[in-house]
């Protein structure tokens, strides 16, 4: 199994078993406290309803009374803590990952993800064994918490012009390719008066790839495109990323989703500051600088762009690879669903469609390669990229990995916290210039 920042992850019916989750979701009660409260939810993986049951018993072991939300989406899930006054909670979920995965994301009682350093915790107990168990007196009860869906929606319709959404007569195509936002994006859209098709919409059903990276979404552009809609939307399994569709069926690079979101953000508050990774775009920094703001760049992963944004008092955030936005007055979280509203109420208000708009920001060429880590040295490789930096004439950040920086360009290496791959990604104002520093790096990568 794998541990990290992000929660935990692995293989179902291998690393990651009913008994696994059912051990380390007895060790996650014992850090929230006998007597805590803590939600619980799950996506539509086939495998969700194993662990859900294995995770209420080991919370309900340690004492923790469990709210049990049932199937919603990661973002829905951490803005129901503070709403529900929980002590913290326990969403099953491997996120983009494929479908034979599954894993637990543990989030505070203010909706963030814990802390790096108590997922170590949890990992050496795991290890050796130390399970937090309670006597039959003290066993924890379940509660079935129903209409979470609709309040959150409701909450969502208010941080939004909904009266210029519901005038402008747009039409979206959702694709949540069976994940949780198939509960959640159409309900709420359709809500601020948007005409909703949906694909790929039976909870469970998985029809394409997970992550929704453009190369995968073929079909929702063709849809989008034959049908004349204004836009696609299209969601992880658990719904805290999104990836857009313009008019015509031109499915757009993740980052532009953050970047109109976050944009109108600052516009909204006339400057601010804004954190993202250091795996997301320049556009960013254009993004910042017209709005006469501050971009601060962390590590990869939310726990990390959220523990910046609360430091710094943030007015927004997010991963550019993700799409989703995050709002700290709503929840500590990625929103894919939120971030939707946020586009249509741009669309509205500016009577711009979603090409004109994204046409506005500069355009920068990307490519990015997974490759297995065991295939690589990694360990011995920082001397050897800071080497090439030299050869290139570029900077080297160890914010996450190494990353390279030069004019106009960055190519970044880092291990995935989530899957045993090593991630290569570049960005240039040429594509062509973009793989050639991303043929560079695998090429030192491989000495």
């Amino acid at each position: 199994m794998i541990f990290s920042s992000h929660g935990i992850r692995g293989i179902f019916g291998q690393e990651l078993t009913s008994r696994a989750v059912l051990a380390i979701s007895t060790i996650c009660g014992g850090i929230f406290g006998t007597g805590s409260s803590v939600v619980l939810g799950r996506d539509t993986r086939e495998s969700g309803p194993v662990l859900e049951r294995a995770a209420l018993a080991g919370l309900m072991s340690s004492g923790v009374r469990v709210l049990n939300a049932g199937v919603v989406t990661t973002p829905l899930l951490s803005w129901a803590v503070k709403r529900l006054g929980a002590d913290g909670a326990v969403m099953i979920t491997a996120s983009h990952n494929p479908p034979e995965w599954n894993g637990l994301k543990v989030l505070r009682g203010d909706g963030g993800l814990i802390e790096p350093e108590q997922m170590k915790l949890v990992e050496k107990a795991y290890s050796e064994g130390e399970l937090s168990m309670v006597d039959w007196e003290e066993v924890g009860e379940e509660v079935r918490v129903d209409g979470l869906i609709g309040m959150y929606r409701d909450e969502a319709v208010d941080l939004v012009n909904a009266e210029a959404i519901g005038s402008a007569g747009i039409r979206a195509v959702v694709d949540p390719n069976g994940g949780a936002a198939s509960l959640v994006a159409p309900s709420l859209l359709s809500k601020l008066g948007v005409k909703v098709l949906t694909i790929n919409g039976v909870p469970g059903h998985f029809s394409r790839e997970i992550e929704p990276r453009p190369e995968a979404l073929g079909r929702l552009a063709e849809v989008v495109d034959a049908t004349g809609a204004d836009v696609g939307f299209a969601y992880d399994s658990d719904g805290d990323r999104l990836t857009l569709v313009a008019e015509g069926g031109e499915v757009l690079r993740e980052d532009l989703s953050l970047a109109l979101v976050m944009d109108r953000i600052l516009e909204e508050k006339g400057g601010g500051t804004a954190v993202v990774n250091v795996a997301s775009s320049m556009v960013f920094d254009d993004i910042a600088r017209n709005r006469g703001a501050t971009l601060v760049r962390t590590m990869v992963g939310e726990f990390f762009v959220v523990r910046e944004m609360l430091r710094l008092e943030a007015v927004a955030g997010g991963e550019g690879s993700c799409g989703g936005i995050i709002l700290p007055k709503f929840h500590l979280g990625r929103d894919g669903a939120l971030a939707a509203a946020k586009i249509v109420e741009i669309m509205a208000e500016k009577g711009k469609g979603i090409g004109e708009l994204v046409g506005e920001f500069p355009e920068y060429g990307s490519v990015r390669r997974d490759i297995d880590i065991g295939e690589v040295d990694w360990e011995g490789s920082r001397t050897r990229l800071e080497k090439l930096a030299d050869e290139l004439g570029m900077q080297t950040s160890l914010i996450d990995g190494v990353r390279l920086e030069g004019e106009g360009c960055w190519v970044l290496a880092r291990p995935s916290r989530g899957e045993p791959l090593l991630r290569v990604m570049a960005e240039a104002q040429e594509e062509g210039i973009a793989r050639d520093l991303v043929e560079r790096v695998v090429s030192a990568l491989n000495r």
